[in-house]
């Protein structure tokens, strides 16, 4: 059951203010989007990918999932996204960013 969005929902944030909320949390809330255009938000653990890598400019955040998941098929159909930190249940803590995402496989 989903009401009207409020306003801080709607508000999409620059990728540097996105991962500066995201450094002291734990959960974020990956939205990714069904082939009708539906959006479906999943609250997830998720672990940085080191920021000294040669294109720092583009931080890498993980998530592990199995690949035949919801999130993962959505994902390989259209890798746009957005992402917000939240807490262990979904609730969004900070705005949202755009974001981009692909399935990676092996180590």
């Amino acid at each position: 059951m989903s009401g009207p969005k409020k306003e801080s929902d709607r508000q999409t944030s620059d990728a540097s203010s996105a991962l500066s909320a995201l450094h002291d949390t734990k959960y974020l809330n990956l939205e990714s989007y069904r082939q009708n255009g539906a959006s479906v938000r999943t609250p997830v653990w998720f672990a940085a990918g080191p920021e000294d890598s040669p294109n720092s400019r583009l931080r890498k955040l993980y998530v592990y999932t199995t690949a035949d998941s919801g999130k993962a098929k959505r994902i390989r159909r259209c890798g746009a996204i957005r992402i917000a930190a939240c807490d262990m249940r979904g609730t969004v803590t900070a705005p949202w960013t755009d974001a981009l995402a692909e399935v990676v496989t092996g180590e």
